[in-house]
């Protein structure tokens, strides 16, 4: 073959695959669009667990869901680690396929409440590196038990059972879940309330119930010989009491209750910053995990060893001597778990929110002037790599930089803001106005342009779908004298240019003002890390 024939094979090859591409792209947007139509009301999970350190299990799930009646089909979602075995809709066997990660069900009575009984198989896969990535997590106790997770965040909950994998699609009334075959002494701990045991001489049956809205990947198990330590909280906020329930490796039940003798204060203060927590019926929860940590709704997993910081470093927390894990993955209580993004591509929501409002914690432990303060020394972490807003075709977050970045960008509102009294209420707001709901980035963009001085569309803008902020343009005109303009900034941004601790100069792209700096490096203080500069002598 000459290299001219080589050169047109592969053109050929590399049609068929643009073709191929196209056609699997097009199926997949398909597929999703008849997913948004879909709203599942509950979850009923019946599973029998067959290889405990592998997290493998047969399963029959129940999925209530209602759907337009002229849909002639419903998809789900089932990774490759699941085998579907047999599927009834309202009460007849329906006929599927299984296309990974898509389940399509078609040819059964069709009905606007409809009912899918699907009996499946799970095999998930070991995570890698947990819990960014998905799959089941081993590890072993002191006293030679197993420690068994699972993580599915970014990956998704069909990983290990069939669901609507999008994040808009809550299940609203909850779910139920009965784990079967649990060797003694080992304990299946999970989301909400538990509600039945039952052991016979060998193995135990765990039942856990949750009421309220919950998204897939919040639907969590771990598997350990738990010790159970409970308490409660009256909480005069709400004017209810919040059951209390701390799941802990028995070697550490000594260092558990010392520790999370800080959940009481913590959740008074969220509550007095936040509004009460989102899920009274379905109680709180401390689950001790093989991995760091993860919010899954009622049932907080955490794995940060009993230490403060993030695994025991305090740069995460400002310095401050608070466990990092229990205060941010709690948090998400508020912010992810009851005010939920619509799509995993807008995931910098549920961060950003939640590492600014970490900030508030500071601020009750140590005085409402450590606030600011506690996100300006975040400010290390940023990469600047990618924007912090994903991809909503492909279904993928952004950049890490959502966390500190994001949270700096949710302050920043607050010198924008036509009164920044307002500011301080800005998180219970949103909690209050989006409670167990989903939001969007337009959602919040509309709640905040009547209340801002500056076009707040273009404010968010310059931060998410750019991999780098603002610069500031300083150009020295003569001693102590510079020209400032913007560069890197989206049309009609504005943010103010700090002269003084008390004096700011709103300054508008595209165009130029005249600072007097006789300080460069007071100077930089002043403007707290909210956009970059490059000075031109």
């Amino acid at each position: 073959m000459n290299r001219y024939s080589s050169y047109s094979l592969l053109k050929i090859l590399f049609f068929v695959f643009f073709i191929i591409l196209t056609v699997s792209l097009f199926h997949a947007q398909n597929h999703i669009l008849i997913q948004q139509k879909i709203n599942v009301v509950h979850y009923n999970f019946d599973l029998y667990l067959t290889k405990l350190e592998h997290f493998e299990c047969n399963g029959t799930q129940t999925i209530t869901l209602f759907m337009p009646l002229n849909l002639d089909t419903i998809i789900l979602n089932a990774q490759k680690s699941i085998r579907v075995v047999e599927i009834y809709a309202n009460g007849q066997q329906a006929k599927f396929l299984h296309h990974p990660p898509f389940l399509k069900i078609y040819d059964f009575p069709k009905s606007q409440r409809t009912k899918l009984i699907i009996q499946f198989e799970s095999r998930p896969p070991l995570a890698k590196n947990a819990p960014w990535d998905g799959g089941y997590v081993l590890k072993h106790t002191t006293d030679g038990f197993y420690h068994v997770g699972l993580a599915c965040q970014e990956d998704g909950a069909s990983l290990w059972f069939p669901c609507n994998d999008l994040w808009q699609d809550k299940a609203d009334s909850g779910m139920l879940l009965t784990v079967r075959n649990i060797p003694k002494p080992y304990v299946a701990a999970s989301n909400g309330k538990k509600i039945s045991t039952a052991a016979d001489e060998n193995s135990g049956t765990w039942i856990w119930k949750v009421i309220n809205p919950i998204h897939a990947y919040n639907i969590n198990i771990t598997l350990a010989p738990f010790a159970h330590i409970s308490d409660t909280l009256f909480s005069a906020k709400a004017n209810n009491i919040l059951t209390l329930d701390y799941y802990v490796l028995k070697t550490d039940s000594l260092k558990a209750v010392r520790h999370f003798t800080m959940v009481k204060p913590m959740m008074r203060c969220f509550e007095e910053k936040l509004g009460p927590y989102p899920f009274y019926e379905d109680g709180y929860k401390l689950i001790q995990t093989p991995y760091l940590g993860m919010e899954h709704q009622s049932a907080v997993a955490y794995g940060n060893g009993y230490q403060n910081g993030y695994m025991g470093d305090l740069k995460m927390t400002g310095d401050h001597e608070f466990d990092f894990i229990v205060v941010h993955e709690t948090l998400h209580e508020w912010f992810g778990n009851s005010v939920t993004a619509f799509d995993i591509s807008d995931m910098w929501i549920h961060e950003a929110l939640t590492t600014w409002a970490e900030s508030w914690y500071a601020a009750c432990l140590y005085g409402n002037d450590k606030q600011e303060a506690y996100i300006h020394k975040m400010a290390y972490r940023i990469m600047n790599d990618a924007p912090m807003a994903g991809d909503p075709l492909k279904h993928k977050p952004g950049s890490a930089d959502m966390y500190p970045k994001g949270a700096m960008m949710i302050q920043g509102i607050k010198y924008i803001l036509k009164s920044q009294e307002w500011f301080d209420s800005l998180g219970f707001y949103i909690c209050k106005m989006y409670a167990k709901k989903n939001i969007s980035a337009e959602d919040l963009i509309r709640l905040l342009e009547n209340k801002c001085t500056v076009d707040v569309r273009a404010y968010f803008n310059a931060y998410l779908h750019s991999d780098t902020p603002p610069a500031l343009v300083l150009k020295l005109k003569k001693k102590n004298l510079y020209e400032a303009n913007w560069d890197r900034a989206p049309k009609n941004f504005a943010f103010p240019v700090f002269t003084s601790s008390q004096k700011k100069t709103l300054l508008k792209s595209g165009k130029k003002i005249i600072l007097t700096i006789e300080n460069l490096e007071k100077w930089k203080n002043l403007q707290k890390g909210y956009f970059h500069y490059r000075i031109i002598t």
